[in-house]
């Protein structure tokens, strides 16, 4: 059996501090990717926006609005 290396990786809002997550991927035993987008929906803090890490990451706003989950678990 090959050893895989292990991954969590998170995408920003921005490069500032404020920033907060909007996708999170990681790998499964196998290889594959798995990943998540996270809707800033219902979180009023969660304001801190930049087109810089936008086009970055290639992760619309708009986007997270309508396929992010709002909820995990």
């Amino acid at each position: 059996m090959e050893n895989i290396p292990s991954f969590i990786d998170f995408e920003a809002s921005s490069l500032g501090s404020a920033s907060y997550p909007i996708e999170g991927a990681w790998n499964l035993a196998g290889g594959s990717i798995e990943s998540c987008l996270i809707s800033p929906a219902g979180i009023s803090r969660w304001t801190d926006w930049s087109d810089k890490a936008e086009r970055i990451h290639g992760i619309a706003k708009a986007q997270l609005l309508v396929e992010g989950r709002r909820k995990i678990g």
